[in-house]
Parts: structure tokens; C-alpha cells; sequence
């Protein structure tokens, strides 16, 4: 009886702990990401490669970025000063926006691959290039394929 009490306990406080994910509105989302687009384009993929392509990239992961951009627990001279405004709502309408968008292969540079930008990812050899399946967190279906340059 006490193991199963101290379990109980032990659950309440773990979802008490999980951070909740609100579901976002991707139309309101679309509309709210067109300050966005000028670096990450209209359609989620990036206009240059130092920028992540979104479309695709899980809902949780995008709200996670924003949020630690926000909060000082991420920091970018671009995207810090864009994610200050930015309330709950529009980091989840946002989010699922481009969730709802097909995930598109891109290119990046060892440098940004070495920065971060490619949350986890599985390098495998290829003859004049290296390819990463990048896995975004929490949405294993959102697997992409990105040729590495020098």
C-alpha cells in the first residue's frame, strides 16, 4: 500500500512537471508567419542555408526553440529579438503551421551542422558528400535528408 501510494505521488508530480503543449491554430499560424518568411520562406524553406528549413519540423520542437530564444536559455542576434514578442499562442499557431508542412530536404554547411541548427541527427558516408537524416524531437516521420558541404 505505501509503494503504490509513493507511486501515485511520483506520477502526479511527473505530469505536473511535463511542460503541456497547447494546440496551435496552423491557419492563424500562416497568417502570423509572414515576418518569418523572410528568412525561413514562405513556404518553410529557407531562403539561405545558415537558416533551418521549418517546414516539417515538429510542433513541440519549434514551441521549444521559440520558447529558449525567448527566454535567454537560446541566444541568436536574429531570432532572439523575433521571439521576445511572441506569446504562448503564437509560438503554438506558429508551431503548427509548420508542422502541417511537408518536410523539405535541404543543404547545410558543416559549420551550422556543428553549431546546432540539425537537432539529432545519423551521419552515413556518401562518396563526394555526407548525407544527415535529421530527426526532429518527439516526430520520428519528419525525417530529412541533408547533403553536408565543406
Amino acid at each position: 500500500m505505501n509503494k503504490s501510494l509513493i507511486a501515485g505521488a511520483l506520477c502526479v508530480l511527473a505530469s505536473l512537471a511535463t511542460p503541456v503543449l497547447a494546440a496551435g491554430d496552423a491557419e492563424a499560424g500562416k497568417t502570423k508567419s509572414a515576418v518569418c518568411a523572410a528568412c525561413h520562406g514562405a513556404d518553410g524553406k529557407a531562403i539561405m542555408a545558415e537558416y533551418p528549413n521549418l517546414a516539417g519540423q515538429g510542433a513541440g520542437y519549434i514551441v521549444k526553440q521559440l520558447q529558449d530564444f525567448k527566454e535567454g536559455r537560446r541566444e541568436n542576434a536574429l531570432m532572439s529579438p523575433m521571439a521576445m514578442p511572441l506569446s504562448d499562442e503564437d509560438m503554438a499557431d506558429l508551431a503548427a503551421y509548420y508542422a502541417s508542412l511537408p518536410a523539405i530536404d535541404g543543404v547545410a554547411t558543416k559549420k551550422t551542422f556543428r553549431q546546432g541548427w540539425i537537432s539529432t541527427a545519423v551521419v552515413s558516408p556518401a562518396p563526394k558528400s555526407r548525407l544527415v537524416s535529421a530527426v526532429t524531437a518527439r516526430r520520428a516521420p519528419a525525417t530529412r535528408r541533408l547533403a553536408i558541404r565543406s
